[in-house]
Order: structure tokens, then C-alpha cells, then sequence
């Protein structure tokens, strides 16, 4: 799945935008993906923007999604994270909530003007 990621160091952010259709089996590779790319990383912003992916949206990977996404920030307890969602992948609200009652923060924006504004608006 091709992708880019870019660490703005002046606001402390890493930006992860991957892009294509991701399926359900590819969800995992997006998190190894994500984990290791972070693990590279200091920062205390990441900027998930999937506006440019497509998805199945299968409902039973929606279940299995959230830990799995806690599992990845998990070791970065002090991140904000900012989601960016296209209107045709459609991340449930429920594993943003998941994630958020797990104690990481974590916003799922739909505009990523809002989501910069939101992520940047705390001082680390």
C-alpha cells in the first residue's frame, strides 16, 4: 500500500498519509506500518490523514480495529493523534470512542484544516 510520511519538526508532528483501497487484511499492515514509523519518531503529534483511501468497510474488522489501533499508540501515551476521514472510508465513531476510552487522544475530523487546528492547539 504506498504511502508517505513526513515529520513537520517545527510543530512536532508526524503526518501519515497512506493511499488506494484498503482492505480488511490490510488494516494490519497499516498498523505495523504505523508502529514502526513511530517508533522512528519523537513527536507528540500525529496526523493520521486516510483521505486518500477507499475501504470495504467490513463491519466485522470494525470490531477487531480499535485494540488493535490502542495496541499501535499504546507506547506513545502522551501523542495527540487527528484522524482525517475521506467520505468513502468511514472509520466507525465507535473505534474513536474505544481508543479515547483507553486514555489516548485521539479526534476523528472529516475537514484537515480542523484537525491541524485542533492537534496544534495545545502546547506540548
Amino acid at each position: 500500500m504506498p504511502y508517505t510520511s513526513e515529520n513537520l519538526a517545527d510543530k512536532n508532528t508526524l503526518v501519515v498519509a497512506p493511499s488506494g483501497f484498503l482492505s480488511g487484511e490490510e488494516r494490519s499492515e497499516i498498523l505495523e506500518l504505523l508502529c514502526a514509523t513511530l517508533a522512528q519518531q519523537d513527536v507528540s503529534r500525529i496526523l493520521f490523514d486516510l483521505r486518500g483511501l477507499t475501504s470495504d468497510n467490513d463491519p466485522n474488522v470494525e470490531l477487531t480495529y480499535g485494540p488493535r489501533l490502542i495496541s499501535a499508540l499504546a507506547p506513545f501515551p502522551h501523542a495527540r493523534s487527528a484522524v482525517v476521514l475521506s467520505q468513502d472510508f468511514l472509520m466507525s465513531s465507535n473505534v474513536v470512542l474505544v481508543v479515547q476510552q483507553a486514555g489516548i487522544n485521539m479526534v476523528d475530523f472529516r475537514d484537515i484544516d480542523e484537525a491541524k487546528t485542533w492537534l496544534w492547539s495545545e502546547s506540548d
